[in-house]
């Protein structure tokens, strides 16, 4: 958000400018409804045995670009790859309707509106 965190999700900067409350609150306690495909997580196995996990980029008959949680981007030749185990989930938490109060789901929902509202400009690069 305002050009910190990490590489692995969209700016949350202006996240909340144009969204419901109830919209906001589904994306935060169920991510994977609907699930987008630039979401979804896979699980390359190279045929070498490496295992590399984190979000499918791209995607064609001849190679494949997964982005691991470390922001790194994996370019693959299909020839590469072993096997790919796809997940019908994101890497955002599925657990947050248990583990976060109705308070703190309330707190996060109010913080996402009211900080996109005045967003303060984003350093290209800064992340």
């Amino acid at each position: 958000m305002q050009g910190k965190g990490g590489f692995i999700a969209s700016s949350l900067t202006n996240y909340g400018r144009n969204r419901a409350v109830d919209e906001i609150l589904k994306a935060i306690t169920t991510p994977d409804t609907p699930l987008a495909p630039s979401s979804q997580v896979v699980t390359v196995t190279t045929s070498t045995g490496q295992k590399l996990t984190g979000v499918l980029r791209n995607e064609d008959n001849f190679n494949l670009e997964l982005q691991s949680e470390d922001g790194r981007y994996h370019f693959l030749t299909r020839s590469d790859v072993k096997d790919v185990h796809y997940t019908e989930h994101s890497l955002m938490p599925r657990d947050y309707a248990t583990r976060l109060s109705p308070k703190e789901l309330n707190d996060i929902v109010s913080f996402l509106i009211v900080s996109s509202r005045n967003p303060r400009p984003e350093k290209v690069g800064s992340r």
